[in-house]
């Protein structure tokens, strides 16, 4: 993972020590929004007309 160096929170986050678990957790959770959201604009195609 990269972080923009002198960027927002980026101390903070250098200092977690399970900072990649944090991140494969909120890459996890952001599939899964997305996903659903898939899901859901599939399910309504009467709303897209």
């Amino acid at each position: 993972m990269v972080y923009m160096p002198f960027g927002p929170g980026y101390v903070y986050v250098k200092s977690k020590k399970n900072r990649d678990d944090v991140a494969k957790d909120i890459q996890h959770q952001t599939e899964l929004v997305f996903k659903s959201f898939m899901v859901r604009q599939q399910g309504s195609t009467n709303m897209l007309c």
